[in-house]
């Protein structure tokens, strides 16, 4: 018989236009009993996901094709269920005076360039979330 009184897992919503990033950022985050994994690849279909689905945090890659993370971060916190998600938007490449102007205009909380090594990526990202939860606490 099931524990009824089971933690609930945090989900966590990865988005990015290249599949090889969301095998990377999934496998940096998978294995934890804490969180729960679900993976977009296009700026609407986060946008759509985020009017269905509560999200403890998002993975949001700056440069996607067809919108990119700046823009479908602003559309995601116009949402009830995303106006206070926490979004990380990560890249593999960070220019600063450029990309902390864009992220101070859609509202994200942090901007992280991916880690070459999987246990620095999975140390800054369980921070990140320990610290966002901490936020929304008090």
């Amino acid at each position: 018989m099931e524990n009824p009184y089971q933690p609930i897992r945090a989900n966590i919503l990865i988005v990015d236009d290249r599949p090889d990033n969301i095998l990377v950022l999934r496998a940096v985050l998978e294995g934890s009993p804490d969180y729960m994994i679900t993976t977009e690849s296009s700026g609407p279909e986060v946008i759509e996901r985020v009017k269905q689905t509560h999200f403890a945090l998002i993975l949001l890659d700056i440069q996607m094709h067809e919108m990119d993370g700046y823009e479908t971060a602003v559309e995601i916190k116009k949402l009830e269920r995303g106006k206070h998600v926490p979004i990380v938007m990560v890249t593999a490449i960070f220019r600063e005076d450029r990309e902390k102007s864009r992220q101070d205009d859609c509202d994200a909380d942090r901007a992280r360039v991916v880690p070459e090594h999987r246990q620095q990526a999975r140390d800054q990202y369980e921070q990140q979330y320990r610290d966002s939860a901490e936020e929304l606490i008090g």
